[in-house]
């Protein structure tokens, strides 16, 4: 349906001043580059977009400013909290100081608290956990529901309507305040947290420490919202959010016209243990589902119990590829590498086959991927996915390769052992439904 694709380096720079940089997520692509795209649609009355990995709600929030319909999915909680915590309307902003002033008066209150098992545990002590709790709590019953001690949000198909955008805004800020406390507990790898090795090793911060820092997130975020020039306002579109996979998407067959997104790359980013600080705050450990979660991810560290066969109509770049990673010398290649790869793979083409589902007839797709390798075998990703979605009837229109420094593997100094380059290929394929 699009006439011309303006496509544009794909790149979000960690220093970009937009209310979609809130949450420091690994992934994801520039509001310049999704700006770009959107003004070449003219016809905006009962056009939808979506994204079905969401993330950090880029797609989303520009689809929204540009007055679109606009549908967002992501299996991650986190992701659906930080996606429509994007959608702050402007006119919120005078009441965001007296609502800090409110939530910091509610949480002096001694709310009962059990410590048992509390997955802030893993990084504070009980005392800490406490003041956290009472803050988490405070946001809780002044913006949610005052009689609501359960999680927020479910691991299942939630849509989230039951909290506010503005409620998502100070989760946010309670998010960045944790990570900003655990600083000592990230590493290199931004996918990577590290939890305390023992009692000693557990932070211990009281409540007047806890609220000043909690105070200055806010401040850094509503300081990045009045630099988001390409954000202009809120309009009156509907945006839906589901918490939900990509591989079984809640959306009506042939309901969308534009599909604006970016698959989890093939280079085994754990994007559960990325947010796993956020998730303990909505109380999602490893005795709630957070093992459950990190499994159903695509591109998990873990593989599955079952194994998978390889499908023809992955295409022979894949084939060619994931019997390399089976023959390689290296150690585990045949068993876990092996695994985990044509687990991701076949997760990939499950998700092409519900995005060719649910796209118009001409409906147009347009996804960003990166490439990568696995030692010294390339992983051709752009490729595979444009053979893969060919095989579901979606024919390409357009690619565009950019050159990018940030690929994940150059974090690994043993990387050099197999290649002397650690650069990757971004590539933006724009892909249409063909009529049948």
């Amino acid at each position: 349906m699009l006439q011309q694709f303006n496509i544009s380096n794909p790149k979000r720079s960690p220093k970009e001043y937009s209310r979609t940089n809130w949450f420091p997520y690994y992934a994801g692509f520039s509001s310049e580059f999704i700006y770009n795209i959107l003004c070449n649609i003219e016809n905006r009355q009962a056009f939808c977009i979506a994204d079905p990995w969401n993330g950090g709600g880029t797609t989303t929030t520009m689809a929204n400013a540009f007055g679109f319909e606009s549908k967002g999915v992501d299996l991650n909680p986190i992701m659906l909290i930080a996606a429509k915590a994007c959608l702050l309307n402007v006119l919120d902003i005078p009441s965001i100081v007296p609502i800090t002033n409110d939530i910091v008066k509610k949480s002096h209150k001694k709310y009962t608290i059990e410590l048992k098992n509390d997955p802030l545990g893993l990084w504070l002590n009980d005392s800490s956990v406490k003041c956290f709790r009472n803050l988490e709590l405070a946001i809780k019953h002044l913006l949610i529901s005052p009689e609501n001690h359960n999680l927020i949000i479910n691991l299942e198909d939630s849509s989230g309507e039951g909290i506010s955008c503005i409620a998502c805004f100070f989760y946010i800020c309670l998010f960045r305040t944790l990570r900003g406390i655990l600083k000592n507990f990230l590493g290199s790898n931004p996918t990577w947290v590290k939890i305390a090795k023992n009692e000693n090793s557990r932070i211990d911060l009281n409540s007047k420490v806890l609220i000043n820092l909690f105070q200055q997130e806010i401040d850094i975020m509503l300081n990045k919202m009045s630099y988001d020039v390409l954000y202009s306002g809120i309009t009156n579109a509907r945006t839906n959010f589901s918490v939900a996979s990509s591989e079984l998407l809640p959306w009506q067959s042939e309901s969308i016209d534009l599909i604006i997104t970016s698959p989890p790359y093939c280079t085994r980013i754990d994007y559960a243990v990325a947010t796993m600080p956020e998730l303990a705050i909505l109380g999602i450990g490893n005795e709630s589902g957070f093992s459950n979660l990190r499994r159903n991810l695509i591109g998990t560290t873990t593989v599955p119990k079952n194994p998978i066969d390889i499908s023809s109509n992955w295409g022979d770049t894949c084939t060619s590829f994931l019997n390399k990673v089976y023959n390689h010398s290296s150690r585990a290649s045949k068993t876990y590498y092996y695994k985990s790869h044509t687990s991701y793979f076949n997760s990939i083409f499950l998700s092409l086959n519900e995005i060719n589902r649910v796209l118009k007839k001409n409906g147009n797709c347009i996804i960003v991927v990166q490439d990568s390798y696995y030692k010294d075998i390339h992983n051709n990703l752009p490729q595979i996915l444009i053979e893969m979605s060919q095989h579901k009837g979606l024919k390409i229109k357009l690619r565009k390769d950019f050159r990018s420094n940030t690929a994940i593997s150059s974090i690994n100094p043993r990387v050099k052992k197999y290649r002397s380059s650690t650069l990757a290929t971004e590539s933006v394929i724009c892909l249409e439904k063909i009529n049948d």
